[in-house]
């Protein structure tokens, strides 16, 4: 018991107060450096650990000690998303330059994005609305008419046809919200229908359409915040509602589609630079083919297999000038009767194409009064030609041998007559009944062709007529 008797003598007093052990004095040197270079941060439960950043006002009412930690994490993280939009858009460029030469891997990297940039909404359907007629073409014809259904729906009392393409991960077509291109931009609570248009805004290439799930009760019962938790100053709205867009999500959906109508027009450029390649090639392959002719008749029918071959049409006609009888002549296979047809060049539209020595293009028929039924091959055995069929018509023109510069040192060899275009291509595309200006600079590129390897053919058939002592006129040569 002594050791306890001496105890309370040997405690200190309380004017010494409590004694440690003292620490190295280089120790605690560092340790008092370490405190003075530590910045001091507000005590919440992220703010000691976040002092290699920099503080936001809004975080640091946020982090207000009355605010349930987890619930308030969960604002911070829907108010700043790992990543924005703006870093979202740029990192999938690479989907529209995936298949550059494809527009429909184009309209689907559309989609895609889109659903990307709406990753924070519930998406319940995205669709994109095909507009322009070649893009309509480009999607539906060659090896993706087997893969692509599309769903049409037509507007303004069916002046406007409307293809549907869906995201591969959807099956649902859902109709268009909008009545009319006029109405675009279209925007509600639900729903964004917005237009994707070329840089000059001339031409519309479709129309993105994106619908939001609409909001359910439990939805609503899931963001409620008890009393307790309000009167503590949490508020019982949690973030924005899912179910709305947002100017934000309008302004980058927009900057999308502008994007995309740059794409388009430079993939429909490099189409037309592709057709017209393979154009310049068919019309060498073309020239060789027609310049093997030996006689006129078979000139003829070269002539017509290659017009054929460029243009869907029900009637070519290729007639032949006579200087002698200052007429047209018209071969028997083509009227399917024996003997000479002759048309006068005062006559229809073939006569004023002799005379003019130019190309004439009939858009319809019927409203034109110049047209002759007879001369113009109207009246034809079988079906009758469509009462508002076009017609094209252009010169053989060859260099004058008589030194005549009336017409530019050139003289007519003879007429070729293109009458009522198909509905269907051989693609399957439907085609419009008038000829456009890309098929007319066409036909006069061909008239050329025709016209050289015309004048080479009578040029050698006369020839081989004179030396036989046979008649070597055009009458002779295209009958004989």
């Amino acid at each position: 018991l002594e050791p306890l008797i001496q105890l309370p003598a040997t405690a200190p007093s309380q004017t010494e107060g409590l004694r440690f052990p003292r620490s190295p004095t280089n120790v605690q040197s560092g340790r008092m450096e370490l405190l003075a270079r530590t910045p001091l941060t507000p005590l919440t439960c992220r703010g000691r650990f976040n002092h290699a950043t920099s503080v936001d006002p809004a975080d640091l009412e946020a982090s207000s000690p009355r605010s349930p930690p987890r619930r308030q994490d969960d604002q911070v993280r829907k108010a700043k998303p790992p990543f924005s939009r703006v870093s979202q858009l740029i990192n999938s460029m690479n989907l529209f330059w995936r298949d550059i030469e494809s527009s429909l891997t184009c309209l689907r990297a559309l989609a895609d994005v889109s659903a990307r940039m709406l990753v924070d909404r519930k998406v319940a359907n995205i669709t994109v609305f095909i507009v322009d007629p070649w893009l309509r073409k480009a999607v539906t014809s060659g090896h993706y008419s087997k893969t692509e259904q599309l769903t049409i729906f037509y507007l303004g009392q069916g002046k406007t046809e409307l293809q549907a393409l869906l995201r591969l991960e959807e099956s649902k077509v859902c109709p268009p919200v909008f009545t009319d291109l006029q109405a675009l931009p279209f925007r509600s609570r639900v729903c964004a229908a917005l237009p994707v248009l070329t840089p000059n805004r001339s031409r519309v290439w479709a129309v993105l359409q994106v619908l939001l799930e609409e909001t359910r009760a439990s939805d609503n019962e899931a963001n409620f915040v008890p009393r307790v938790l309000q009167d503590a100053g949490v508020s019982q709205e949690t973030g924005p509602s899912q179910s709305t867009f947002t100017d934000s999500h309008v302004s980058y959906l927009q900057l999308l589609c502008s994007f995309i109508g740059g794409v388009l027009l430079y993939v429909e450029r490099l189409e037309q630079r592709a057709k017209a390649v393979d154009r310049t090639r068919h019309i060498m392959e073309a020239a060789i083919d027609v310049n093997k002719a030996k006689t006129l008749a078979d000139f003829e029918q070269r002539v017509k297999q290659l017009f054929s071959g460029f243009f869907c049409v029900n009637t070519i006609r290729v007639l032949f000038f006579d200087p002698d009888s200052k007429s047209l002549l018209i071969s028997s296979s083509q009227m399917r009767k024996k003997g000479a047809t002759t048309i006068s060049l005062t006559k229809g539209i073939l006569g004023q194409c002799a005379q003019k020595q130019q190309v004439i293009h009939i858009p319809d028929i019927h409203q034109n009064p110049f047209v002759e039924p007879v001369t113009d091959g109207l009246h034809r055995n079988g079906r009758p030609v469509n009462s508002h069929a076009a017609m094209l018509v252009g010169p053989m023109l060859v260099e004058s041998s008589r030194g005549d510069d009336r017409w530019g040192g050139q003289e007519l060899m003879g007429v070729v007559q293109l009458l009522e275009k198909k509905r269907r291509a051989p693609d399957g595309a439907t085609q419009s009944s008038e000829f456009t200006t890309d098929e007319q600079n066409l036909f006069q590129q061909l008239l050329t062709v025709c016209s050289h390897a015309g004048s080479r053919t009578i040029k050698v058939q006369q020839l081989s007529a004179q030396l036989n002592g046979s008649p070597y006129n055009v009458q002779a040569l295209l009958f004989g």
